[in-house]
């Protein structure tokens, strides 16, 4: 009995090992700004602005925590892409998106793969707005940007 619960025990530890292993996140922005929750940004999940001391991104709580994480990593790495992108689009939607894509598909395309079958499998041709397009749009963009 007692070597069944330790077997299960050990079983259960190594699948939570590899999944925490399969979410490894390496991504990192080239220099951070503040970043804090706020739920008067709804209905967004994100939003860069540009304050007395420069850029800070606020982040909807709400949305936050319901989301898969990927999606989380993706939305940071987008609000990040406002700072940083500087084109090829009219739309600075579009910019923040490819910005993303291109750093995700150089540091973690498992997760830029997720956020895409999210996109297409979730949203499809639901979600976004008029700047954002809905979840096919995106994942097309996304696959351009990224060469994926």
């Amino acid at each position: 009995m007692v070597k069944r619960l330790f077997l299960a025990v050990f079983v259960l530890m190594l699948a939570a090992f590899q999944t925490a292993q399969a979410q490894q996140v390496n991504w990192e922005p080239p220099y951070r700004v503040p970043e804090y929750f706020d739920r008067s940004i709804a209905p967004y999940g994100g939003f860069t602005s540009m304050g007395p001391n420069g850029p800070y991104i606020r982040f909807n709580p709400d949305m936050w925590f319901r989301a898969p994480s990927y999606m989380n990593v993706f939305l940071r790495a987008h609000e990040y892409g406002h700072i940083f992108s500087r084109g090829p689009f009219a739309n600075p939607e579009a910019n923040a998106d490819c910005w993303a894509a291109r750093e995700l598909g150089r540091t973690d395309p498992q997760i830029l793969d997720q956020v895409i079958a999210y996109m297409l499998n979730v949203m499809g041709p639901n979600g976004g707005d008029a700047t954002h397009g809905n979840g096919f749009q995106m994942a097309q963009l996304i696959r351009q940007c990224s060469g994926r």
